[in-house]
């Protein structure tokens, strides 16, 4: 089913929600949604706002290049000490149950 366009976690593996759904569902109610913040590739950044419809907009990031967890991380946590310097941050890297 995990295809370069569409990887697995935007695919419905189990019932009717994809796995990123799944796992943004989980997280609720103690995260909302303005607490969420998605870092993926810029080809799946469209994916992600339609898959995730009440995240805000400017909260999926693209990464400009494709170069591995670590980088991707560094980016959103640059990217979080601008919006929120005061605020801890966590990291979910893959999350499936």
């Amino acid at each position: 089913m995990s295809r370069k366009k569409s990887p697995k976690q935007f695919e419905r593996i189990i019932g009717d929600k994809s796995t990123l759904q799944l796992a943004a569902s989980r997280i609720q109610p103690d995260f909302t949604w303005k607490d969420l913040y998605i870092a993926t590739g810029q080809a799946h950044v469209a994916l992600v706002e339609r898959q995730l419809s009440k995240l805000p907009a400017n909260h999926v990031i693209g990464e400009p290049e494709m170069r591995d967890v670590g980088p991707a991380v560094g980016l959103m946590a640059g990217i979080l000490t601008r919006e929120a310097p005061t605020e801890p941050m966590v990291y979910f890297g893959v999350i499936i149950w």
